[in-house]
């Protein structure tokens, strides 16, 4: 049975940007797969030349920085049935994507969540929502059909 790991690719003659990123990259899939007991393979930074005699077309008739991953292998039962869990492949597409926010210096935009807004109207509970324009839909609803009350409360 072959011994499934993670094969990074890169073209023979990268420049070392490319390269960095390819780096960040592998870390973060690694670690992710990892947790699955899936390590490297060999050579964390493998050239084309090596895996295909400079044939990954991809890697090498590009002119910005190219990285391809081979991440699992489909004639491994473990991996094959890995690759058929939705679970897995999203946390696998989010260590990729979260390797190439670290190659790019790129930082976690944090956004405060927006306030909800309970609206009642003549005591029935209508709709939670964070969107001032639904509540004023509501409101100028209400005041259409001449309703009693309306209350809008904000939610903890």
């Amino acid at each position: 049975m072959k011994t499934c790991k993670i094969a990074p690719y890169v073209a023979q003659n990268a420049p070392a940007r490319t390269k960095q990123i390819l780096k960040a990259i592998n870390d973060q899939v690694l670690s992710y797969l990892k947790g699955y007991g899936i390590g490297a393979h060999g050579n964390p930074a493998k050239n084309d030349s090596q895996a295909a005699r400079s044939r990954i077309a991809v890697l090498r008739d590009t002119r910005m920085p190219a990285v391809l991953l081979e991440c699992l292998f489909i004639d491994n039962a473990k991996e094959n049935e890995l690759l058929r869990d939705q679970k897995f492949l999203d946390g696998l597409a989010k260590s990729i994507v979260k390797g190439l926010a670290v190659a790019l210096g790129l930082k976690k935009k944090v956004t405060k969540p927006k306030p909800m807004y309970r609206v009642v109207v003549d005591d029935k509970e209508v709709m939670d929502t964070a969107y001032h324009s639904k509540i004023l839909d509501e409101v100028l609803n209400g005041l259409e059909k001449k309703v009693n009350q309306i209350s809008i409360k904000k939610l903890d």
